[in-house]
């Protein structure tokens, strides 16, 4: 749709007016059918509008209202996280739907607030805005080699070179790489392992600037 026919539609603000949402893919071949709307799969007999794109991804497939969220989330205000409204389901949901209702329920800032939801270990939290210089291969550059894996699968461990004066940020966005870690999947830490003594990283704007030979990496499970 052109803007100035989306600013028709919507009447200048930007968003279709409730209930008559324009469908992507409208043609003339299909003038005169409507798609029947989605049933929420919240609460008991609901029949409430679903939410578009929630849950996030990988999660459970129970599309619902905001109806059902609501009465649901008060439920959870006092000793749960926000859970599924869906009485066959009730799992709790991961943090970029926790967000989600965040957003859509400002009035409950206090409820969220229990929960850390920084994106630490998302590609999100190791965005970099410094400018990277990019130098031709040179011998005389200190690399060194460690091995990486999922921690439930420490068997299959990758290689990874590094620079061991390059910044720590570098070297987590290469072991994402190499261990084909997408962008929109959960992480929940990144440990380093020496001899049988395992820590967790702090991950923060400063640390991902450090050399890895400042933090102490030398080798990595």
């Amino acid at each position: 749709m052109c803007q100035p026919c989306a600013k028709k539609w919507t009447d200048g603000k930007g968003t279709c007016p409730p209930g008559n949402c324009l469908q992507k893919g409208g043609s003339k071949s299909k003038k005169g059918k409507r798609s029947a709307p989605t049933p929420c799969s919240g609460l008991p007999d609901c029949e409430g509008e679903v939410l578009r794109n929630f849950p996030s991804e990988m999660e459970c497939e129970h599309e619902v209202c905001i109806n059902c969220l609501s009465k649901t989330l008060d439920e959870c205000e006092h000793n749960t996280p926000p859970l599924c409204p869906n009485e066959a389901c009730r799992l709790p949901y991961r943090c970029e739907s926790v967000l989600a209702l965040k957003a859509m329920f400002p009035e409950r800032a206090a409820y969220f607030g229990r929960f850390d939801l920084e994106s630490h270990y998302s590609m999100e939290g190791l965005k970099d805005d410094t400018i990277t210089v990019l130098l031709s291969y040179n011998n005389d550059i200190d690399t060194n080699a460690l091995k990486v894996c999922f921690c439930e699968d420490e068997e299959n461990q990758m290689p990874v070179e590094f620079v061991k004066g390059g910044p720590l940020g570098d070297l987590i966005r290469e072991i994402r790489r190499v261990l084909k870690i997408m962008n929109t999947d959960k992480v929940y830490g990144y440990f380093r392992r020496d001899s049988d003594e395992e820590k967790q990283l702090e991950i923060n704007p400063k640390l991902i600037q450090t050399p890895v030979d400042k933090v102490g990496i030398t080798k990595v499970k």
